[in-house]
């Protein structure tokens, strides 16, 4: 009984971990998509000066 139990728990503990691993895996890729969105947005012009621009904008909050 006491063998069942352990094998339960194990068993138990991987699902668990692996739930936790997808979960984390999901929100890296949000947060990849959103990096990549945001990389794809910004002007191709000149990057220096879109930089600049949003310093100035950090400074005047």
């Amino acid at each position: 009984m006491d063998i069942a139990l352990k094998q339960n728990s194990i068993s138990l503990n991987l699902m668990d971990n692996k739930i936790k691993s997808v979960i984390e895996a999901l929100k890296f890729s949000k947060i990849e998509k959103v990096l990549s969105d945001a990389l794809e947005d910004m002007p191709n012009t000149n990057p220096v000066n879109y930089i600049g621009d949003l310093n100035r904008a950090d400074i005047m909050h």
